[in-house]
């Protein structure tokens, strides 16, 4: 375990997809914290195989914009044999840093990325259409309504295509006992949240609950779980900050919410 620094002593479970959860570990790792990732959902290909996703991107010089809301977004748009040439012909916008640094990773340059790094933050950046203004949005198969619905009330025609899966990763023996001395738990989507639920049981959730923003707070909450911090924006320094917020109120095991 890590020793020194504002969060000595705490064990923090990582639930991202394998291979996403690295930024956030080191991170903790400076702080002083003992990071334990644990995937609680993994990435999979679209149940279609692709299909849909490829007849959007033959279409995509009809799109004024693609809507890019995940870092999986661009990997699988990228993993398309005609993906990256069908990027490099649109204008993308990007819904937070994390999605523009996979599009920079692969040379692409993010168009437009907006203040807010949410789904009301994109759409309003848009703001309303020329008319036959349209976007193509490839995203997860359980992405909620949010983003579409706002861009169709602008006016905008959106062709959206399930470019993969999100399952929920089966548990792993012998990591139960790894949980019962975790002191928080990070959740970075509502399927991150239920899928640990489904694998581990709410009986094994730790004492401190931070969430990466609104909508997966929203969803911990329907399921009668208490979100004891927000992180103020989606990105690993403001869940860490989040989580140093509540060490220096006394937690875990105490102290007023820091949810924000």
């Amino acid at each position: 375990m890590s020793k020194g620094g504002p969060l000595a002593g705490w064990r923090v479970v990582i639930t991202r997809a394998s291979g996403q959860a690295g930024e956030l570990a080191a991170l903790l790792r400076q702080n002083g914290a003992e990071p334990l990732v644990l995937a609680t959902i993994e990435i999979a290909p679209p149940r279609d195989g692709g299909a849909a996703l490829r007849a959007a991107l033959s279409q995509i010089g009809e799109a004024d914009w693609v809507c890019l809301t995940s870092a999986n977004a661009v990997s699988r748009v990228l993993s398309e044999e005609e993906g990256r040439a069908a990027l490099s012909r649109a204008r993308l916008a990007a819904i937070g840093q994390a999605t523009a640094a996979a599009l920079a990773a692969a040379g692409l340059e993010a168009d437009l990325l907006p203040a807010r790094a949410d789904s009301e933050g994109l759409a309003a950046a848009l703001g309303s259409p020329a008319p036959g203004g349209r976007v193509f949005l490839p995203q997860a198969s359980r992405a909620g309504p949010v983003l579409a619905t706002r861009l169709q009330a602008a006016g905008w025609e959106v062709v959206a295509a399930e470019a993969y899966e999100t399952r929920t990763r089966p548990p792993e023996p012998g990591r139960r006992a790894e949980l019962s001395g975790a002191s928080a738990v990070v959740f970075s989507s509502p399927s991150t949240f239920e899928g640990f639920v489904s694998s581990y049981g709410r009986e094994l959730l730790p004492p401190v609950v931070v969430s990466i923003g609104p909508v997966t707070s929203a969803a911990i909450e329907r399921a009668g779980v208490e979100v004891t911090a927000e992180a103020s924006a989606p990105s690993a320094d403001a869940i860490v900050a989040a989580l140093r917020r509540l060490a220096g109120e006394g937690a875990p095991g105490g102290g007023e919410s820091a949810k924000k």
